[in-house]
């Protein structure tokens, strides 16, 4: 059961909703995960957001009855346009920081788990990659930020699809580059950074990143519930 941002501005309303659901689907607390969903975020809205969720999350029916209960969003946005070509930018991972908050707001049993939507926009844009020019780019998740790599369009570049592999030669010198044995997504990059790989297209630099984005987060996880 997915509750969207505009479903959290009434609790009382929304437990009606919830509970009416339930009896029409003969279902319990204990067989539904129940997903707090802001979907897309921005970063000069975290604060308002964290307030939100703080307020609300405590108040929904049945938190210690549920089969699961998370909290998703995401910060990438729909498309790199506002990202000069030849730069770099790094991105705020706001969900990140605001699930952190949650859990040490929230009491455990109340704390929700985590959920992202990976290296992309939390709505997929309605785009016709036949006639979309694509920026060579790569998209790669770090501790805080999503650090964004990114060319020029492909279709009037004189290095075309292969600017990727000068993008990963970038990439492999940084230190946020956590090395080729991280991930599958990793040694891909690695290998398309000494032309041993790639170029590749938007969805294999897509997946590159996405295996990547996983291996990283998933041990963060992992991290943050032995420090809890």
């Amino acid at each position: 059961m997915r509750l969207e941002r505009e479903d959290l501005q009434d609790p009382e309303d929304l437990k009606t909703v919830i509970e009416d659901l339930m009896v029409e689907l003969g279902l319990e607390p204990s067989d539904i995960d129940l997903i707090a969903d802001l979907k897309f975020l921005r970063e000069e809205d975290e604060r308002n957001d964290l307030d939100l969720l703080i307020e609300m999350l405590p108040r929904l029916p049945y938190l210690d009855r549920w089969r699961s209960f998370w909290f998703a969003a995401g910060t990438f946005p729909e498309f790199l346009t506002g990202i000069p070509g030849d730069s770099e930018e790094y991105i705020a991972r706001v969900e990140w920081t605001i699930w952190n908050a949650l859990v040490r707001g929230l009491p455990a049993a109340r704390a929700p788990r985590f959920a992202d939507y990976g290296i992309t926009h939390p709505i997929s844009p309605d785009v016709d990659p036949e006639v979309m020019n694509m920026s060579a780019n790569i998209r790669y998740t770090t501790e805080h930020s999503c650090l964004v790599l990114k060319g020029r369009g492909v279709r009037n570049h004189p290095r075309g699809h292969y600017q990727f592999n000068d993008l990963c030669r970038k990439l492999v010198a940084k230190d946020e580059y956590s090395g080729s044995d991280f991930s599958p997504g990793d040694l891909y990059l690695y290998d398309c950074a000494r032309d041993l790989e790639g170029p590749g297209n938007a969805s294999k630099w897509r997946q590159a990143g996405t295996s990547h984005h996983v291996e990283f987060v998933a041990r963060q996880i992992a991290k943050a519930r032995r420090l809890g």
